[in-house]
């Protein structure tokens, strides 16, 4: 069937997001990231990972495409992990790690986000998280498509 499932993000790293200049590092783009999981064997090739966007007062506005996959094949169980910054893709263990080569973060912290993965049109996978998400790792909640803090994942929250 070729199902993919999007199944954790850190769309808020843990510590500072500038320099003292304002600026956002290349290592500091790379803590932000979210990971999407083969089911089963998939070929991602044009595949579009795209997030919300919205306007000051947080009410969406449309879409904003982050990427269109090139050909990268994923077996069950494996994963691609898509960076904002820049790196060298390649697999690293059962992860393959892709880089947007984004400046600034792409993940809305203050407003919350939908991730969504569509093939030629239709939705293959989708989502989202609330606003003003904590630092760290968030995790897909059981049996829906909300992204929840692992903590409150793992307590059954």
């Amino acid at each position: 069937m070729n199902r993919i499932r999007i199944v954790a993000a850190q769309p808020n790293p843990p510590g500072r997001d500038t320099t003292w200049q304002g600026r956002a590092t290349n290592a500091m783009l790379n803590e932000e990231w979210i990971d999407i999981q083969a089911i089963d064997s998939r070929s991602m090739v044009n595949d579009v990972l795209t997030s919300l966007a919205h306007d000051n007062a947080c009410s969406v506005t449309g879409v904003q495409v982050l990427c269109t996959f090139p050909s990268i094949q994923l077996l069950p169980g494996q994963s691609i992990r898509v960076h904002t910054g820049s790196g060298t893709a390649g697999f690293i263990g059962h992860t393959y790690h892709y880089y947007l080569g984004r400046s600034w973060f792409v993940w809305n912290n203050g407003c919350g986000d939908r991730a969504t993965v569509s093939y030629n049109g239709g939705v293959v996978d989708s989502a989202w998280y609330a606003a003003r998400v904590p630092e760290g790792v968030l995790v897909r909640s059981t049996n829906s498509d909300e992204l929840v803090p692992r903590y409150k994942a793992a307590s059954g929250w």
